[in-house]
């Protein structure tokens, strides 16, 4: 084992380790982030339906014409986001 290391114990070998290593923490770096990525729009996805939820429960109590017609353009945006992130996903 000793001759093995004393034989390949050259620049080109340890670039070789180098670059081998630097390719595994890229490739987990890079796992990692599309994890976290997913997870962080799956949880947008659940506070937009969320607010969705809410609004649409505030149209049925009862409220002003012009706040009615506010709540259904808010309503509206927030469900063409909820489609683009799921799209997404």
């Amino acid at each position: 084992m000793i001759d093995f290391l004393k034989t390949y114990n050259t620049v080109g070998a340890w670039t070789l380790i180098v670059a081998v290593a630097t390719l595994i923490v890229t490739i987990m770096s890079y796992r990692y982030t599309r994890k976290r990525d997913k997870k962080n729009k799956i949880e947008k996805i659940r506070r937009k339906q969320a607010q969705i939820q809410a609004m649409e429960e505030g149209l049925h109590w009862g409220v002003e014409v012009s706040a009615a017609s506010h709540l259904r353009v808010e309503i509206a945006g927030l469900k063409a986001e909820l489609e683009q992130l799921k799209s997404e996903l």
